[in-house]
């Protein structure tokens, strides 16, 4: 009597658990990988418009205007950590005459994008660009803006064209800005000029981008022995130009999908192809009878 053989388990098992290894793998690398780092030609250019009251001295008259701010970064040179990021605002009137500019070089971590001290014209604190995957808390702003550091405090998360985002405040004081201000008659001869301001910034927490922006700020001159505030000169109100709000959305909305989609979509879609490879039904191999 022929005694029957046990099943003998089919060699492509092997391969099946073998693919399901190498997807897992995959799946726990884009879940727990670090790829959106900020690119090696990062740049951009802002647009805000303002309201501005201006006087060239204490004994000078007010004036009114209108503003048209421009924000551009041009990455110079990067490594695989770091990028040097040329940055610079101007603001200018509409006949296109520069009323205010401040330029400087920043060295940017290209995972965290926080300021790198050992890098750049100065040493800088905080963050330059808010991170990928901001969190409800506290930040140190030091970008172009201002040429200080900006606090920014988590206030409560709102909607923007249907798109979650966090709001927050984010105040200056006593930033040292005599070096955009010297072509007023009085800068720095006889004093230095400081700046204080105080808005809100809306930012998409996956991506980090800044989507709306709004900022309340003066400028005074300060007794260069004293250091004591002397009046102010110049006073703004600045927010971002509607086609730089609706541009900002969109590169939210695709830098959202675009980070979802490596660290979540495509884990969850990888995971469960181990799952089907390790399940898929295969029929026991019984050799043949000879």
């Amino acid at each position: 009597m022929t005694t029957p053989s046990a099943p003998v388990t089919h060699p492509r098992s092997w391969l099946r658990i073998g693919l399901a290894a190498v997807l897992l793998a995959c799946a726990g690398a884009l879940y727990f990988g670090h790829f959106h780092i900020l690119p090696a030609g990062y740049s951009t250019q802002i647009y805000f418009a303002a309201h501005t009251h201006f006087r060239e001295s204490l004994i000078a008259p007010w004036a009114a205007s209108e503003m048209r701010p421009r924000r551009v970064d041009q990455t110079v040179s990067a490594t695989p950590k770091v990028s040097l990021v040329q940055s610079s605002v101007q603001w200018t009137t509409p006949a296109g005459e520069v009323n205010y500019e401040s330029a400087g070089l920043y060295g940017v971590n290209r995972e965290t994008r926080t300021n790198v001290g050992d890098y750049g014209n100065r040493k800088r604190t905080g963050q330059f660009l808010f991170p990928i995957h901001t969190q409800p808390q506290k930040y140190e702003l030091w970008d172009p803006y201002y040429t200080g550091p900006r606090q920014c405090l988590f206030i409560r998360e709102e909607m923007k064209a249907g798109l979650k985002v966090f709001l927050f405040t984010c105040d200056a004081e006593d930033i040292e800005d005599t070096a955009g201000y010297t072509a007023l008659p009085d800068v720095p001869e006889v004093f230095d000029a400081n700046s204080d301001g105080s808005g809100y910034v809306w930012v998409e927490p996956i991506s980090g981008v800044i989507v709306d922006f709004l900022d309340y700020g003066k400028s005074y001159f300060v007794d260069r022995e004293s250091r004591e505030p002397k009046g102010d000169f110049y006073w703004w109100t600045a927010w971002y130009s509607p086609e730089t709000a609706a541009a900002q959305l969109k590169l939210a909305q695709e830098a959202r999908r675009r980070i979802l989609l490596k660290e979540r979509w495509l884990p969850i879609g990888l995971a469960l192809a181990a799952v089907l490879a390790l399940i898929f039904p295969a029929a026991a191999w019984r050799p043949p009878r000879r």
